[in-house]
């Protein structure tokens, strides 16, 4: 797949303070990346080096195929949407006038324009509100009119500081269907979050950031892996079984708690409102064994599951160790 975006040894210091230090990574067409770290990071001063806000003290940057230095060019930046944290709207005007305005300054008609934002108003359910002032919108609803505002001239390439900042659950759900969408046009997604949650959930590649570099890069599934692997940590595994073969399985897992070498080290039965076992497995063993074990024994599980470590485990202790 082709690279849309390439940063590499990026450095950029404020006077005595190293801000990003020697930072490299790349973004290929149509994944959404996922850029994690804690406050002060350097997070965002690299977005805002990759647009051109700010110049880098040393590195190269290439966007959608080209070299830049500097401010970016119209026929680049208008083929990128960036949605910064801080929101940026005209709180005296309607919803309706600051994104026709900003949807024009974009280059589009004025006609191309409403019926664009027709579309993403009534997708996030703000069709009804498009005539009162930014000011008087709640903050979900601001966060909304400031994604259609980013999104409308349809870029390639869309950037976005916490996307889900001030947004309930149904919200949520109306700007991650949005995302989909547009991904799904061909799109290219950077969002930048703090919802580990969301980021497990959307994206197939992260970079991780602290105190300025990047600690962590690549696709999540392998980071997971290597995390469990280099701390320790047993397999978990999530099975379910019909109602035909509960009790076959009630018979084996009794046996397979039993003390012997395994490799399984524990069975868990549901709990609370969950309808699936939990089993523990160490490190020499794997989960094709374990389900090599249950067809051998006639049992096919409508469910199996590994659960890898969760992005807020990695993220956690990744950061503790590398600031002790």
């Amino acid at each position: 797949m082709m690279q849309i975006l390439s940063a590499q040894q990026l450095t950029k210091a404020f006077g005595s303070q190293i801000a990003v230090n020697n930072v490299s990574f790349a973004v290929t067409q149509g994944e959404v990346f996922g850029v994690l770290g804690p406050n002060g990071a350097g997070k965002t001063t690299t977005l805002r080096m990759l647009l051109g806000l700010y110049l880098p003290d040393s590195g190269t940057i290439s966007l959608l195929g080209q070299q830049q230095q500097g401010t970016l060019a119209p026929e680049i930046s208008n083929r990128i949407g960036y949605m910064p944290e801080e929101r940026g709207l005209y709180r005296d005007e309607t919803v309706q006038a600051v994104i026709e305005y900003l949807g024009m300054l974009k280059g589009l008609s004025k006609v191309d324009t409403r019926s664009r934002m027709k579309k993403y108003l009534e997708m996030l359910e703000l069709e009804a509100h498009k005539k009162k002032k930014i000011k008087d919108l709640s903050k979900g609803m601001q966060q909304k009119a400031q994604l259609i505002a980013t999104i409308l001239h349809q870029p390639e390439l869309l950037i976005v500081d916490e996307p889900f900042s001030g947004l309930d659950p149904v919200n949520t759900q109306l700007v991650q269907n949005m995302f989909a969408e547009i991904r799904k046009d061909g799109a290219t997604i950077v969002m930048c979050s703090h919802e580990m949650h969301r980021v497990e959930a959307m994206c197939s590649r992260i970079a991780l950031f602290n105190k300025g570099e990047i600690v962590l890069y690549g696709a999540l599934k392998d980071i997971q892996k290597q995390f469990r692997e280099e701390v320790g940590l047993p397999q978990r595994l999530r099975i379910q079984f019909s109602e035909k073969q509960a009790s076959r399985w009630l018979e084996l897992s009794a046996q397979l708690s039993r003390p012997h070498e395994n490799g399984i080290l524990s069975i868990v039965p549901p709990a609370g409102n969950a309808e699936y076992w939990q089993i523990e497995i160490s490190q020499t063993f794997s989960a094709e064994e374990v389900l090599k074990t249950l067809l051998d024994a006639g049992l096919m599980p409508s469910t199996f599951q590994v659960e890898n470590p969760t992005l807020d485990d990695i993220f956690v202790h990744v950061v503790q160790a590398k600031n002790n």
